[in-house]
């Protein structure tokens, strides 16, 4: 199975290694070169999948490429190529992903009529008020 084939996400969870020490983070999936990477501390890292939303990487071994800072990275610095420019964000069509068409979403209800109830509502309330106008009228 292909490295491309067995994640089936672009944002997997990283487990970031270097040496005796891990962090986990999520990052966007970028191509350069070919190679599947990400971009961490103003490199870009080669990735291994290791299951269909993670990948590893050895932040011990070689980069791929420097952008000679995490400004630089993101495109902050005028005349400094980011890593969307050098190495895009992958698709999911890219990674041969197809995902299934969303449900149709359910048809909404059709409106129930209410005007039965209302009516004897509005006649409880007329009564109840006449009653009250009454008391009213008879403490006085």
């Amino acid at each position: 199975m292909s490295k491309q084939a067995m994640l089936d996400t672009i944002n997997p969870e990283i487990s970031f290694r270097n040496g005796a020490n891990v962090s986990v983070g999520k990052r966007n999936v970028r191509r350069f070169n070919g190679t599947l990477c990400v971009s961490a501390s103003g490199k870009l890292w080669a990735i291994t999948p290791t299951g269909p939303k993670s990948a590893i990487v050895d932040k011990a071994g070689p980069y791929l490429h420097d952008f000679g800072g995490s400004k630089a990275a993101m495109g902050k610095v005028e005349g400094v190529p980011g890593a969307q420019e050098i190495a895009p964000v992958v698709t999911l069509a890219s990674l041969g992903i197809d995902r299934p068409a969303k449900p149709a979403t359910k048809a909404v209800a059709p409106a129930v009529d209410h005007s039965a109830e209302i009516a004897e509502l509005r006649e409880s309330v007329s009564v109840m008020t006449q009653m009250l106008a009454a008391y009213m009228k008879h403490e006085q």
